[in-house]
């Protein structure tokens, strides 16, 4: 299911934070039998899935990522990697960095609460050199960008940006797809 795209406001976080990024939310379709899997117990922090397993339609999925990163960077999208992922107490992610040209991460659906609200939170960090010195009260810089995991939240960001994932509690579920994506490759060569 493809959904119409729009990048970060120029009025908003785009101002203060000038990296291109596209934070919204999409409807990625996953099958029945993935809602099954968020509940099943598991004796690991993580499971990965094949998209096929997973989404609906993983064409559509890469073709919507694919679009959000168009949106925020202006550049022809190529190859879009998927990778699914359930995420369950434990789990989390130091900092790292994406291996494409530009990532995505889509929420495909959550179970089980939290008492803690950043379980399972994504943050983005600037790696520039002084970044972190700049700690401006009120304003972004400085600070990495935090998202809270929510059904639907996506978030497209340049693969040069460092990213985290804080860990998630126990009760906690996450079913995440997330896409390393290139730039200006033929379109054929998507998934």
């Amino acid at each position: 299911m493809t959904t119409s795209l729009a990048p970060v406001p120029a009025t908003g976080l785009q101002k203060l934070w000038s990296t291109r990024l596209w934070i919204g939310e999409t409807d990625i379709g996953i099958r029945p039998s993935a809602v099954d899997e968020l509940a099943r117990p598991a004796e690991v922090a993580v499971t990965e899935y094949g998209p096929d397993l997973i989404l609906t339609d993983p064409t559509d999925a890469a073709s919507t990522l694919a679009a959000a990163m168009q949106a925020a960077s202006g550049a022809p999208a190529g190859r879009v990697r998927l990778r699914v992922q359930l995420c369950r107490a434990g789990y989390s992610v130091g900092l790292a960095y994406p291996t494409g040209a530009w990532a995505a991460w889509c929420v495909l659906a959550t179970a089980g609460g939290s008492v803690d609200a950043d379980s399972g939170m994504l943050s983005l960090h600037d790696p520039r050199a002084g970044c972190a010195a700049v700690g401006v009260p009120g304003l972004p810089w400085g600070r990495p960008i935090t998202a809270r995991p929510a059904p639907g939240l996506t978030v497209v960001h340049p693969g040069w940006l460092a990213y985290s994932i804080t860990p998630v509690d126990a009760g906690h579920t996450i079913l995440l797809l997330s896409a390393d994506i290139a730039v200006g490759l033929p379109e054929t060569d998507r998934r």
